[in-house]
C-alpha cells in the first residue's frame, strides 16, 4: 500500500478509514449463503475499483461488511449510497428468494453505517478484520494517469 498523498488537479488528499456496513434485521445472511456472499463481494470490489477507492483490506462476517479503504476524493454519504444502492437492488434482483426470505421486500442493508479514520497506522484494524470470517487483503491499489503524481513526486 502506498502511503504518498495522492494530488489532483487542486487538491490532495488520503482518508484512511475502517468503513463498515450491516445487512437489515442482522440476518446472518452471509454465513447461511455462500454464493451470496460471493456476489456481494464481487459488487462491492466493482464499485470500489470504478470509484477509484483503494482497499487495503475487507472481510465479511455473518451479518456486516468491512473493510479499510481510502476515501481520496469521495465524501461517506457518496459511497455509501453507492455502495448499498447497486448492491442492494442487484442483489435482491439476483436471489429473489433471499428478499423473499429475509428482507419482506425492504432493502438488504440497514440504515447503519460505521465509518473511522484511522490515519496512518492501520496495524490494529487490520488484525480486527482479519479475525472476520471470511477475510481478504489487499485487492484494488489506485494508479494514477500519467498527468497525475503523488505528492512526493511533486515536491521532488
Amino acid at each position: 500500500m502506498n502511503d504518498d498523498l495522492v494530488r489532483r488537479s487542486h487538491c490532495v488528499s488520503r482518508i484512511w478509514g475502517h468503513f463498515s456496513l450491516k445487512t437489515k434485521y442482522a440476518h446472518k445472511i452471509f454465513e447461511k449463503h455462500q454464493v451470496f456472499r460471493g456476489a456481494c463481494e464481487c459488487l462491492v470490489l466493482e464499485i470500489f475499483n470504478e470509484m477509484d477507492i483503494e482497499v487495503d483490506t475487507y472481510g465479511f462476517d455473518d451479518n456486516h461488511f468491512h473493510a479499510i479503504i481510502d476515501l481520496g476524493f469521495w465524501s461517506l454519504p457518496d459511497v455509501c449510497k453507492k455502495i448499498k444502492g447497486t448492491t442492494g437492488r442487484k442483489l435482491l434482483e439476483m436471489f429473489p428468494q433471499i428478499k423473499k426470505t429475509y428482507f419482506w421486500g425492504s432493502g438488504l442493508w440497514s440504515r447503519t453505517k460505521y465509518f473511522y479514520s484511522i490515519g496512518r497506522d492501520r496495524t490494529s484494524i487490520q488484525r480486527y478484520i482479519g479475525k472476520q470470517r471470511y477475510f481478504k487483503k489487499g485487492l484494488f491499489k489506485r494508479t494514477l494517469p500519467a498527468s497525475q503524481s503523488t505528492l512526493s513526486n511533486f515536491a521532488a
